[in-house]
């Protein structure tokens, strides 16, 4: 049977389609690029579970509304950050320098174009500016990275502070996670997992953040807070995607092969990982972190 032609219509239409989706996410980072020139730092982070030394930085109209303490920030505001690996000092045996950059990120304020991801869009370049991510489908970049910048929504999806003048103990308060879990069933587990977790009748779920648009990296932006949160419970805690294909775990192991550190009481555990992939299947190990009470 003769397949008919498809109708110009159709292909009009589909082009215009095709160009509309398109134009939301072809944006020039080309106006950013000088960016370490002639914007201020912001802040300074450090992430404990991969290395990385981060350097924020906003321009004027990003650093005015931080300043006011604005919530909505108006379009135009853009936040940049580059993410260092470090390594030893050769001058100063004590101390670590920030190596290579490893890639930078944006965060540009577009209410209009980027009305889905809170106003925000999200985009990741190599440390020498190359693009990055999944750059197939940005619209998967953007609802990924937004999905942890929701949990900051009371301050305008920014995390950024500026450096305080005083000491107003940060190290003694701690995140509130609770309201980003809830309860999940030991039955109600992927059976992919339910095997390697035996004796567990109950998990805290992360659900506070989105699920649908999950990759690798995902998993590995999110396990600190799963550590965060069982540190806090004692309760294994697990974050799964709405496909169940990505899963990430933390279990506080009921018995420890090392002696726990000397500030841990001696019902400490070890945490024990496991992360589902579907390129890699499930893997497990060991954390070298431990449950203290306080």
């Amino acid at each position: 049977m003769k397949k008919k032609p498809i109708s110009p219509k159709y292909l009009f239409l589909g082009f215009i389609f095709l160009t509309i989706h398109l134009s939301c996410f072809a944006f020039s980072l080309e106006p950013y690029k000088d960016f370490r020139d002639s914007w201020r730092v912001v802040t300074v982070r450090y992430r404990s579970d991969n290395g990385e030394q981060r350097f924020v930085y906003g321009n004027p109209s990003a650093v005015t509304a931080l300043h006011s303490g604005v919530i909505d920030y108006p379009d135009g505001a853009v936040f940049t950050k580059i993410a260092y690996g470090l390594e030893n000092d050769p001058d100063f045996v004590s101390s670590l320098m920030p190596s290579r950059p490893l890639r930078i990120q944006y965060m540009i304020r577009d209410r209009k174009k980027f009305k889905k991801t809170g106003g925000w869009g999200f985009f990741v370049t190599t440390g020498n500016g190359e693009p990055t991510g999944p750059a197939e489908n940005p619209e998967d970049l953007q609802k990924t990275c937004f999905s942890c910048h929701e949990i900051v929504k009371d301050k305008g999806f920014v995390f950024s502070v500026f450096p305080p003048a005083k000491d107003l103990n940060l190290s003694k308060k701690k995140a509130k996670l609770t309201k980003l879990f809830k309860t999940l069933k030991f039955e109600d587990l992927p059976p992919v997992i339910k095997s390697r977790l035996k004796g567990v009748t109950e998990l805290s779920e992360l659900q506070g953040v989105e699920k649908t648009n999950v990759f690798s990296g995902t998993l590995i932006e999110l396990r600190p807070m799963l550590i965060e949160q069982v540190h806090q419970t004692g309760q294994p805690a697990i974050f799964i995607s709405t496909d169940k294909r990505y899963i990430a775990a933390i279990i506080p192991e009921e018995k420890s092969l090392q002696k726990a550190p000397e500030n841990c009481s001696k019902s400490s555990h070890r945490l024990r990982s496991l992360t589902a992939l579907p390129e890699f299947g499930l893997k497990e190990g060991l954390i070298d972190g431990w449950v203290c009470p306080d």
